[in-house]
């Protein structure tokens, strides 16, 4: 399971407007429900399907009519979160699972992960909660898509589909299913609950070119009375047209609107989008594909009593490689956010990267690295600030039997903050954490006829 009301492509992340247009609008949290809409509405270039080989730990279903899940055990040790310089040790116990439907015309999805992490003297006892659903509904001319995620998290959202290091599932991908923004800044430990929902409508009006609108809300809320940290909504509307060039290649345009506000109305900053994005869509092989989004995004404000507007750049851009052992992206996130949580309003360049590689069906090996700088929006008038983040992690696992396997896993996350702004919600200085663990994945259920 990328644009102020999209989901991004196929499997994806869990995560104020970036500008990826009505190509992704309508795309599922599965790869096979997203070629299936694809297909109905005729608004898109589908990737070339790509089997991967088994490997070890939790992995996706693959075809329609299957359940996936995984139960993992591990252990933790951190440094310069809880305490800043001693460690911190967890035990933790998590688990994964994964429905795909079997229908063409009205699939349903649901990714569900979650995790206890029993910390010691050092460290509070930590729940992660998240949940995506997606249900499609596809007629000759017409598509409709319907997907909401909500999470529990203790920390900001970072690696793997739990969205919290040291889980063993780095590699596999994240549920994004509002707006993409590349990393967040990070906070300190703040438990908080977010939910994103969002509904699509499209129209095939030739075999070639199709109309597509959606809307979406999304909201954050941190459950601890934490000074520094703000609850935010955003509620966005888009309009686009699709159209295919060949059997490789399409191109969009798209049309978005949002405004973004903050719970109490405390600030003000809230804050008015509108984008205008013209993508292009290519499938170069079977393997290599590119997703790009750019065009100008304009804020909005009525700070102090006076209208402020300023004119910006933003971009969604993505290329991705995938064969049967190797899946392989780099992106690029460039537009105006809510803040993360952390500030009341802000402008990001996120570049991302991510690999996965199985060996010889009983090793892999996953990384990713993200770095992001957000500063203040000119129109919103803010005292200056630059927050600089980066994420990387990398994780080796190993068949032991057809069921179990084990990994070992290091992550590390750093972040620093200039400027004369209140950012004492962000955090500051280097998290790391290295993990061991168990996986139970037994093989994909089928529900299909045999």
């Amino acid at each position: 399971m990328r644009s102020s009301a999209t989901t991004r492509r196929g499997l994806c992340r869990l995560t104020a407007p970036s500008l990826a247009g009505p190509s992704r609008a309508a795309l599922l949290l599965m790869a096979a429900a997203s070629a299936a809409l694809a297909a109905a509405a005729g608004a898109q270039v589908a990737p070339a399907a790509v089997s991967p080989i088994p490997s070890p730990g939790f992995q996706l279903p693959t075809f329609g009519g299957s359940l996936s899940y995984a139960l993992s055990a591990s252990q933790s040790v951190s440094t310069g979160f809880y305490n800043q310089g001693g460690a911190a040790v967890s035990t933790n116990v998590s688990g994964d699972l994964a429905y795909l439907s079997s229908s063409v015309n009205h699939p349903f999805s649901a990714i569900y992960s979650g995790a206890v992490l029993a910390g010691d003297a050092n460290q509070q006892t930590e729940v992660v909660q998240n949940l995506a659903l997606s249900q499609v509904f596809n007629t000759r001319f017409w598509g409709f898509t319907f997907t909401d995620a909500v999470s529990y998290l203790p920390l900001s959202p970072s690696t793997g589909l739990a969205g919290i290091p040291g889980l063993g599932d780095l590699g596999v991908p994240p549920v994004v299913t509002g707006p993409v923004t590349g990393q967040g800044a990070l906070t300190g430990y703040a438990p908080r609950v977010g939910n994103s929902s969002t509904v699509s409508v499209s129209r095939r009006i030739s075999g070639k070119t199709s109309l597509e609108g959606t809307g979406s809300f999304v909201l954050q809320r941190f459950t601890d009375d934490q000074p520094g940290l703000i609850d935010s909504n955003q509620a966005a509307g888009s309009l686009g047209i699709n159209h295919v060039l060949g059997a490789r290649s399409s191109v969009s345009a798209n049309y978005t609107m949002s405004k973004i506000t903050y719970n109490p109305d405390l600030f003000d900053s809230a804050f008015n989008l509108q984008s205008v994005s013209f993508g292009y869509t290519r499938q170069f092989s079977r393997s290599f594909s590119l997703n790009a989004q750019l065009g100008p995004q304009w804020i909005k404000t009525s700070a102090g009593g006076s209208p402020h507007t300023t004119l910006d750049l933003a971009t969604d851009t993505i290329l991705e490689y995938r064969n049967r052992q190797t899946t392989a992206t780099l992106g690029y996130v460039r537009g105006a956010n809510s803040g993360f949580g952390v500030i009341p309003g802000g402008f990001s360049d996120s570049v991302n990267g991510s690999a996965r590689r199985t060996f010889f069906r009983i090793w892999n090996v996953a990384a990713t690295v993200n770095y992001t700088r957000t500063s203040d929006p000119a129109a919103l008038e803010l005292p200056h600030f630059s927050v600089g983040t980066l994420v990387t992690g990398i994780q080796g696992s190993r068949a032991l039997t057809r069921t179990m396997s084990a990994y070992a896993s290091y992550n590390a996350q750093h972040q620093s903050t200039s400027g004369a702004a209140d950012t004492s919600g962000a955090f500051r200085g280097l998290y790391q954490v290295v993990s061991f663990g168990v996986t139970y994945s037994p093989r994909t259920i089928s529900f299909r006829p045999q």
